[in-house]
Parts: structure tokens; C-alpha cells; sequence
């Protein structure tokens, strides 16, 4: 029996062995194959000229992995008097049909129908041949389009590690803002030798998941031009398969992301380079321990596998040049993607990994000790006793959780059930350049997917972040730390951190970070994972998965020595709903919230230390007096989810949430599209010459989204003209990551830049999110706040403004200034009460809380209250409010080095001040948005002199003098004062 569960309705498995909390899986129980019928979370409109939305067809994908798994629980008790257990013979056998209900309607999909097929292993091949094998080359691997090909032999699961298929359904109607509920049902024979002509109901087995498809009221809100990209950087498809976690075909999902909106995903896929476990039994009479047989395959990536799915990605007609294109619209044929068609872009695929490291500690750390993460949570070293601990099970003392090595404590945690063995974080990776050969970087892992490498130091291999920083070579890739705060429990409080029964993944430690600070490769926090807003708990209301209960399943901690009831029943089935029939969430959540002000406090913390010259001083890749800039980036941490998420370990489900992939996603400045996917003359004949308008698409009120190439109006007479086809490539995307000109959200979009040249906007000539300025006795920071959103996410409600500021000459002090309780909130998060009062000069004071944020000081211009779905504000913060004083300064010092960046919330509302509730939970939910920083620095200047010439100065009239030592900044050469003065006689331009 397989350790690993994959059973999805358009979910994936949870992360069953490898997660703090369980992460992704499709749908299944270890030791037989798992499923999934999926379908993406919402479909993109495409707006016409009058700004009704149109909407093409639903790609459903299909999945079913380790076929050729099945035989070994494929046992059952056995009748003679002596007991024991004998094979039943259980397999799949010919994939039939697909059928789609939508209401009343139901629609049949023939497997000749099927879009396409792709399949590793067949008929002819076994776990040893048709499963990717560690240090061994690809198994057999094919595709076929059975709707314009002859694909008999792809019919036969029987034999097959993964089996990939797609079909494109068109429901009856979308209504802007409706969930489309559909029923999928898969019917497949129980053995090859059964056509699918047979009329006896007990020659088949069904599966069976529901999905709720959202018809999106208006495009993904971007900032009116083709420049920037959508992209979820954290996501695992079909380079993910150990015995807790899965994914999807790449095929599928790049049909997905055409769909939803979704230009670019970061396919980080578990870097283990190493074996798993297939199966494990108890060893006898009693269920007294479990054991492993039956050999073992490739868990994960290795080299060998990142090469295969890199050409799959990027070879001569490969997924990011073809499959990127393929749509169906609403009247059921061949068409472009709504991506394409909305804002003129292809969906790609970039290869990355997720990278395991060893947790560690300083050296000599005592096993009873803890350390503090996120905003003052304790981690204690005996956590990583939890999990297989008891009779049968390897015994954890907390003296075995801890081991030197290479001058380090590292930290090892109980994994499966017989061994103690190295814990783990992660970090995703993306290689500096995508056809490099040897840009894969391995984590090495344990049996279980435990850690097996340092983040720095080298021991019997390199240490993970100087490979990817390659010391005198060109660098390999770049990482952001996934997963830095764990998740919050749903309630909003501190989440149970005692372990699992797989590699725990552990917060990362202050030693970690510090390793993390002092790298080129690292270029900040991904604390924005596995948005869950609502779930439900298994067998709560309608909740459960049925079909994979077997009767030994409740007398060995999860075990089967026997057959899954599905195979007697002949139907599997996952409902992911608290009711029926409407997809509906028992509970709303503010884990989120809690998770994200933790890693956002963190956030702060490392920022704000990357101001502090003594603090960058040791770090030789950073030229002097620069900040140690440290960006925010989020992912979903789906494997595979395009609707929703099953949770649970290999032993039962656990829940359904709402995680899917694009939840959260990174809102990227990328640039023009640079990569030809398509030639518009090409694409005029594959297309048939239907007429195909070029143009903007629009959305209501005429806001123009996806402006420069979008492409209008797919279909209809008149042989119209077809524009080239392109997308964003991976260097232009990894340009914008290690340049910080992006922002996060599961929602509204908002963006900052400080307006340097003065004219109220955000242009080019402005620094932008990741941009460092330069101060030259500016009294104040002219920062632009640029926010957009849809009726999909309702009117921005608030946006605030967060400040780190440090002065280093002289009398020093540092601060982060916020609104009181800023940020996500939760009932778990620290209290805003006031821990101490600061003077800030003059007889002032201001207040610090208790969460550690130092209160508004400069009168409000903080935070504010747009509501609105779009718009632009100018707020000038006076630099002489973010002060603070001391004895040796009663007046109060000033700030010389700052950081600066904004939050944005949203929500559903009436119109009339009062919220929308959530159709599935009932619940009134907050969307959040975050810009990444811009910084400003003050570069010591001779006393007197007002350098010339400084492209990073504040220099709103283009003279050449910055706006701090000008005593004319001025536009149309009149002279005005400016908020709070200028530094050279109190004006400002016109």
C-alpha cells in the first residue's frame, strides 16, 4: 500500500508526507492510484467594445496516477479457514467516457472525443519500467489527440505511472459573476479485455468529483498596459509524485491558465533527486509494525527528470510554443485562449524547483530549547517528536531531535514510522536561465522527503545556496524562502505546531534568515502560501471521499492490507461540499491572516535591518552604503488544484479548501511581450481566417485592460487580420523578481513609486516598487499609490502605508511606523496595545504597540479609505514626522535611510456600504494586496554643495539639481512652497 493519496475533483493531493500542514494531493489513499477530474476556478472574460464579457469553453483535465501501483494492495482476505490474503486481480482497464453535468444537462465525452491523451508507461510495462527511476533515463511517454488521430493504444490505463487527458466543455450560458457548477464522471473499465461496448453495469468502475467554475465579472485588474503579467510562484505539476503529494500534466494546466487569466507559473517541483516508497504493509499477525516492500521509484526530480520536463516545456514544438495556444470558444471550436484574446498573451511555463534544506541552529543548541519566529512565536525543539510515536512506531526522545553538524545544530524530526531523520524548509527556485542543462538543483532529500543539505555549509554536498549562487561562474538561479511562518490555524490563532506524521517543515530559524541575508541567490520571503479562506472538515455535512475504505483501514493507523471498497462497489467518489447540491464551505477562515501578519512582521524585521549599514557592511556582493533589499512574493503551493483543495495524509482526507492555483499571484512588471509564440499570418490560417479584430479589450466604463496588442472578438465572417502572438519571457519575468518590481494579491492590485519627476503619476521615469532613491535634504517623500480591482473583488476599502526608517549618523534610532493594527488582522494576531511611549522631539511623543509597529505619527496620511475599484493618490510624507529623540536629542533626529511600501484590502459590497456575502461560505471576506517597497537613501554629500546630476534624486523639473537642495524645483518656471518645504528655500514646482 502507497503512502500517498490523489484523489481531486479538480483538486490535487495534499502534500500529504511533507508538510506542517498537509498540503496538496489529488484523490486517493495510499497504496492504489489516485484521480483527479479538475477543471480551473474561474474563466477570464474577454470584454467587446461595449463591455459584455464573453467567455470560452471549460478545459477539464483528467488525471490518473501509479495504475501500475495497484496490484500491490491488491489483496483481500481470503476465504479458506487458515486466513491470509490472496490477489483479486483489481487494474484499470479502457478509459470510456467523460461525462459533464451541468443542471439538468448532462453531455457525454466519448473517449474518441477527447482532446488529447498524454501517457508514461502502458500496456506493456510495470512499476520497474513505466515509473521514472532514480539516475535512470525517461519511461515511455506519448501523446495522442484522439479526436483527429488514432489513439487505440492510449485507451488502456492498465500499465500506466501517469495517465493525462483533456476535453473542453461549453456550459449552456455563463452569467457574469455565477458559479458554474459540474459533475464529472469518469467511467473506465475493470479490465483491458472489457470494451467499452459491454452492457453489464458490473464491468465498470466511475469517478467522480463536483467543480465550481466562476464566470469572472471583468478581466484580472492590471494597470492599462501589456507590461505586466500575472504569475503564481509557487506551484507543482507533473514533476511532483512521492508517496504524499502529486500534480498535473503540464499540457493541462498551461489550458487552464489560458483560461483563468494566469500568464506564468513557476512550476516548483519537490527537488528530492532521490528514491520513495511504493508500498508498506504491516509485517504480520498483530498490525504490530509497518514495513516496505516492493521496491522503490523516483521520488520526484532528479537531473534527469528536469531535463525530460524542460524539453517538454521549450523543445521544438513544445507547450510554452503550442499547447500555450490551444482554446476552445463558446461555440465549441478551435480558438485562442482568453488569455490571448484579452490582452494579447500566452500562458508559459518556467522550470524551477522547490529545495529542501536542513533546519539548523547555532551550535550546541539544547534540545530543550525553542527559538522565536515570525512576531515573537516560540518554536519548541520538542515538536519534532510528533508524529509515529508509540507502540510500534519508532520511540522520539528530544535528545534525538537534535545533532552537530559542521559546526551547526540541526534540527531532525520522527518521519514515516521507523526513523529519525533530518527535518526540512523550502525555498523556490527558479534557474537564472531556462536552457541551461545543469540548472537543476537537487535537495537530496531522505526516504521520506526529509532534508539532506545545508542552506551554506558544504558537507558531503555542496551547501544549496552557494551552488546556486555558483562563486565565480555565472549565477544559476535565484530562491525566495517558502513557508517562513507556518499557517495559522483556521481559527486565527497560533496553528498546532507539534508534527506530522512526514518531515515537518519548520519555521525558519534566526540563524537561517541570517544565512538567507547575507546570499545573492536569495531574493526574499515567499509568505504568502496556501490561501485558504474557507473549508471543510471531512465526513462534516456532505464532505467525504468514498470508494477508498477498505476493512482493514481502521486497525492499522491508516494501513491497507486489503482492497479499496471501490473496487467491490465499483464507484469512487470525492464530495468536497458542506451541502448539497451547491458547492458550499462550512467554515471561513483567518489563518491567512494570521500567516501573513507574522510573515509580514518578518518581513519588516529583515527589511528594516537592511538599512542598517552595520548590518550590510559584511556583505561582499553588495556595493557600499546600498540596502539589502528583501521582496515579498506569494504562491499557492497548489499541486495541481485548479478548482479547490483535498487535504489529508495517506491515511483519509482531512478537509477541502479553497486553495487552487492563482491564489494568491504575483502581480509582475515584465515588460512588453518579447517572445513570438505565434506569427499572426500563421495564426490567420490555422484559424480557419475567421476575423479577428486588434484591439483592447474593454471593460465596462471603457477602462482599457491589456492595451498594446490585445486581441479582440475570436470567430465570426470577414477573414479579419490576426496579430502576432507573444508572451513574457523567463528572463523578462526573473528580471522583475530580482528588481522587486512586483506586488502580491489574492484580489485588488496596487502598486507605489515615489514620483520623481512630479507630475502625479507613475511613469517610467519614476522609481518604481524596488527602486532605492537617493535624498539630498528632501523634506519630504512624494509617493504615488495606484490601486485597481473589479467587481470580482470589490471596491478597495483601505490602503495603508508602512515605514522603516533608521537614522545612522550621529544619534541613531530605528522604527517601523504603521497605523494601529495594520495589516491582516486575526483574533490570533498581537495585541495593538501600547508597550511603551517614544518621545519624538519638541514635547511630542508616540506611541509603540505591543505588536511592535510604532504608531502613525505623521497625523493620518498612513492610511486612508478609497472605496473605490480604482484610482490614484499623491500622499507627500513629511520626513520630519518619522522622528524620534532621546536625551542627547530633545528635538528629535531625523530618519536618513527609509524603506516604503503599501497595503491594499478589498471587499464584495452592495453599493450601499454594507458587504457581499461569499456564495460558498456565507461569509463576508477581505481580499489583501501588497506592493513591494521602494527604499530611499542619503549618500553623504560635502556640507554646502548641492551635487548635479543624480539619476536617482527627486528631481521634479529636470534640472539637473534634486529637488532637496534646489531652491527652485518648479514647473513652467513658477515657484511654489511645497509640503513641508524644500531644503533650499522652502519651494516646490507648479
Amino acid at each position: 500500500m502507497r503512502i500517498r493519496p490523489l484523489v481531486t475533483p479538480l483538486f490535487l493531493l495534499p502534500t500529504l508526507v511533507l508538510a506542517a500542514r498537509d498540503t496538496s494531493a489529488m484523490g486517493g489513499l495510499e497504496g492504489t492510484f489516485d484521480y483527479a477530474l479538475d477543471a480551473p476556478w474561474r474563466i477570464e472574460p474577454v470584454m467587446d467594445a461595449a463591455g459584455r464579457p464573453t467567455y470560452g469553453a471549460i478545459p477539464i483535465s483528467v488525471t490518473i496516477l501509479d495504475e501500475n501501483v495497484i496490484p500491490f494492495d491488491n489483496l483481500t482476505p481470503s476465504k479458506d479457514p487458515k486466513g491470509g490474503l490472496v490477489p483479486v486481480n483489481n487494474m484499470l482497464g479502457n478509459f470510456c467516457h467523460l461525462d459533464v453535468a451541468h443542471g439538468s444537462v448532462t453531455r457525454n465525452i466519448p473517449f474518441q472525443s477527447l482532446n488529447e491523451v498524454e501517457m508514461t508507461g502502458n500496456a506493456s510495462t510495470n512499476v520497474l519500467n513505466g515509473a521514472w527511476q532514480l539516475g535512470k533515463g525517461p519511461p515511455p511517454h506519448a501523446i495522442c489527440r484522439p479526436s483527429t488521430q488514432s489513439c487505440g493504444a492510449f485507451q488502456n490505463l492498465h500499465g500506466t505511472s501517469e495517465w493525462h487527458a483533456t476535453a473542453w466543455y461549453t456550459p449552456d450560458g455563463f452569467t457574469p459573476g455565477a458559479d458554474v457548477m459540474l459533475t464529472l464522471t469518469a467511467s473506465i473499465t475493470r479490465s483491458p479485455a472489457i470494451p467499452c461496448t459491454s452492457t453489464k453495469a458490473t464491468d465498470f468502475l466511475t469517478l467522480k468529483n463536483y467543480v465550481s467554475v466562476h464566470a469572472g465579472e471583468a478581466p484580472l485588474p492590471r494597470f492599462h498596459d501589456a507590461r505586466w503579467a500575472y504569475g503564481d510562484l509557487h506551484f507543482h505539476g507533473q514533476g511532483t509524485d512521492n508517496e504524499g503529494e502529486s500534480g498535473y500534466s503540464y499540457r493541462n494546466v498551461i489550458r487552464a491558465m489560458g483560461s483563468l487569466g494566469l500568464d506564468f507559473v513557476l512550476a516548483t517541483e519537490h527537488a528530492s533527486d532521490s528514491d520513495q516508497i511504493l508500498d508498506a504493509d504491516y509485517d504480520g499477525i498483530g498490525l504490530q509494525k509497518p514495513i516496505s516492500r516492493h521496491g522503490t521509484a523516483l521520488r520526484d526530480m532528479s537531473a534527469e527528470r528536469f531535463a525530460f520536463l524542460r524539453e517538454q516545456l521549450w523543445g521544438e514544438g513544445g507547450i510554452n510554443k503550442t499547447t500555450a495556444l490551444d482554446g476552445h470558444s463558446n461555440a465549441g471550436v478551435a480558438a485562442l485562449p482568453q488569455n490571448v484574446i484579452g490582452h494579447g498573451v500566452a500562458p508559459q511555463i518556467f522550470l524551477g524547483g522547490e529545495v529542501d534544506v536542513i533546519p539548523e541552529l547555532p551550535a550546541n543548541f539544547p534540545h530543550t530549547g525553542s527559538f522565536l519566529f515570525g512576531n515573537g512565536i516560540s518554536y519548541s525543539l520538542g515538536n519534532l517528536c510528533g508524529g509515529w510515536n508509540g507502540q510500534g512506531f519508532t520511540h522520539c526522545g528530544t535528545q534525538d531531535v537534535v545533532q552537530q553538524d559542521l559546526g551547526v545544530t540541526i534540527l531532525k524530526d520522527v518521519q514515516g514510522w521507523d526513523a529519525i531523520h533530518p527535518a526540512r524548509a523550502h525555498m523556490v527556485y527558479m534557474p537564472s536561465d531556462p536552457k541551461n542543462a545543469n540548472g537543476f538543483v537537487a535537495s537530496k532529500t531522505g526516504v521520506f522527503g526529509g532534508g539532506g543539505r545545508h542552506m551554506v555549509k558544504s558537507g558531503i554536498y555542496q551547501g544549496v545556496l552557494p551552488e546556486m549562487e555558483n562563486e565565480g561562474g555565472p549565477q544559476k538561479g535565484y530562491a525566495f524562502l517558502a513557508h517562513p511562518v507556518p499557517a495559522g490555524a483556521c481559527s486565527g490563532g497560533t496553528p498546532d505546531l507539534s508534527g506530522n506524521e512526514g518531515p515537518d517543515v519548520v519555521p525558519y530559524t534566526p540563524l537561517m534568515l541570517d544565512e538567507a541575508f547575507h546570499s545573492k541567490a536569495v531574493l526574499g520571503l515567499e509568505l504568502w502560501n496556501e490561501d485558504i479562506r474557507m473549508l471543510n472538515e471531512a465526513n462534516s455535512g456532505r464532505t467525504r471521499e468514498m470508494g477508498f475504505e477498505s476493512p482493514s483501514w481502521a486497525h492499522g493507523q491508516g494501513f491497507r492490507t486489503d482492497q479499496p471498497k471501490g473496487f467491490v462497489t465499483g464507484q469512487f467518489e470525492m464530495y468536497p461540499w458542506a451541502t448539497f447540491p451547491e458547492p458550499s464551505y462550512a467554515k471561513a477562515c483567518t489563518s491567512m491572516e494570521w500567516t501573513l501578519h507574522h510573515g509580514l512582521k518578518e518581513w519588516d524585521d529583515l527589511m528594516l535591518r537592511g538599512i542598517m549599514p552595520s548590518a550590510t557592511a559584511g556583505i561582499a556582493w553588495l556595493p557600499a552604503g546600498e540596502p539589502r533589499r528583501m521582496f515579498m512574493a506569494g504562491g499557492s503551493d497548489a499541486h495541481g488544484d485548479l478548482n479547490y483543495h483535498r487535504s489529508g495524509y495517506f491515511r483519509a482526507l482531512t478537509q477541502t479548501d479553497d486553495m487552487a492555483i492563482g491564489k494568491p499571484r504575483n502581480l509582475v512588471m515584465a515588460g512588453a511581450p518579447d517572445v513570438l509564440v505565434l506569427d499572426g499570418a500563421k495564426a490567420s490560417i490555422i484559424l480557419g481566417g475567421g476575423a479577428v479584430a486588434i484591439g483592447a479589450s474593454k471593460a465596462p466604463g471603457g477602462k482599457v485592460h491589456g492595451g498594446h496588442g490585445g486581441l479582440g472578438g475570436l470567430g465570426g465572417a470577414g477573414g479579419g487580420v490576426i496579430a502576432d502572438v507573444r508572451a513574457h519571457s523567463h528572463a523578462q519575468v526573473l528580471s522583475a523578481l530580482t528588481s522587486g518590481t512586483f506586488s502580491v494579491t489574492d484580489g485588488p492590485a496596487v502598486r507605489i513609486a515615489i514620483d520623481k519627476n512630479g507630475n502625479g503619476v507613475i511613469d517610467d521615469a519614476d522609481a518604481q516598487m524596488g527602486s532605492v532613491i537617493e535624498m539630498y535634504g528632501d523634506k519630504t517623500i512624494p509617493l504615488v499609490i495606484e490601486w485597481e480591482s473589479t467587481p470580482e473583488w470589490g471596491d478597495v476599502q483601505q490602503i495603508e502605508i508602512v515605514i522603516g526608517a533608521l537614522k545612522t549618523v550621529g544619534a541613531t534610532y530605528h522604527a517601523v511606523f504603521a497605523p494601529v493594527a495594520n495589516g491582516p488582522r486575526s483574533s490570533g494576531t498581537p495585541s495593538v496595545a501600547v508597550s511603551r511611549t517614544r518621545p519624538v522631539g519638541g514635547g511630542k511623543t508616540v506611541n509603540e504597540r505591543a505588536d511592535g509597529y510604532v504608531e502613525d505619527p505623521t497625523g493620518g496620511l498612513l492610511r486612508f479609505t478609497p472605496l473605490s475599484m480604482s484610482g490614484r493618490r499623491v500622499v507627500h510624507i513629511p520626513i520630519s514626522a518619522l522622528s524620534l529623540a532621546d536625551d542627547k536629542s530633545p528635538l528629535g533626529i531625523l530618519p536618513d535611510r527609509l524603506f516604503v511600501r503599501a497595503f491594499a484590502r478589498s471587499q464584495r459590497n452592495d453599493g450601499h456600504g454594507h458587504c457581499t456575502p461569499d456564495a460558498k461560505s456565507g461569509a463576508c471576506l477581505f481580499r489583501y494586496a501588497f506592493a513591494n517597497p521602494v527604499w530611499a537613501i542619503s549618500p553623504a554629500t560635502p556640507a554646502g554643495t548641492c551635487p548635479t546630476n543624480k539619476p536617482r534624486a527627486i528631481d521634479s523639473d529636470g534640472d539637473g539639481l534634486p529637488d532637496g537642495c534646489d531652491p527652485c524645483p518648479s514647473r513652467k518656471g513658477i515657484c511654489l512652497p511645497t509640503p513641508g518645504g524644500g531644503a533650499g528655500g522652502g519651494v516646490n514646482r507648479l
